[in-house]
C-alpha cells in the first residue's frame, strides 16, 4: 500500500469507528441493517468526492453466522479501491456489542 492509499485507509478507519460505535447496543439485525446503510452512505460520499473509485461493503448473514450473533459480534467486510488502477484494499471490521471493542 502506497502512502496516499494508507492516508485514506486511515482516514476511513477513523470515520468508520465514529460510525460503529452507534451500533454497540441495538438489536442485531437493526444493527446490521443500519451499519450497512451508514457504511454505504459514507463511501457513497466520498465516491462523489473521489476520495475513492470503488467500495463494497458486506453486513449479513453471510458473514455474520448465528454464532458470531449469539456472541454479540458483529462484522461487516469493506472493500475499498482508492487509486483508479489499483487494487482493492480489505478493511474488516468486527465490533463486539457487549464489549464495545473494535478490531481492524
Amino acid at each position: 500500500m502506497n502512502d496516499n492509499e494508507q492516508k485514506v485507509v486511515d482516514d476511513l478507519k477513523e470515520r468508520l469507528e465514529t460510525i460503529m460505535t452507534s451500533f454497540l447496543f441495538k438489536p442485531y439485525d437493526m444493527a446490521m441493517e443500519e451499519a450497512t446503510t451508514s457504511v454505504n452512505q459514507m463511501l457513497a460520499e466520498e465516491l462523489v468526492l473521489e476520495h475513492i473509485y470503488d467500495y463494497a461493503v458486506v453486513c449479513d448473514k453471510s458473514n455474520n453466522p448465528p454464532t458470531e450473533q449469539k456472541n454479540g459480534m458483529l462484522k461487516l467486510d469493506i472493500c475499498v479501491k482508492v487509486e483508479p488502477i489499483g487494487e482493492f484494499i480489505f478493511i474488516p471490521i468486527l465490533l463486539h456489542g457487549t464489549t464495545g471493542n473494535q478490531e481492524w
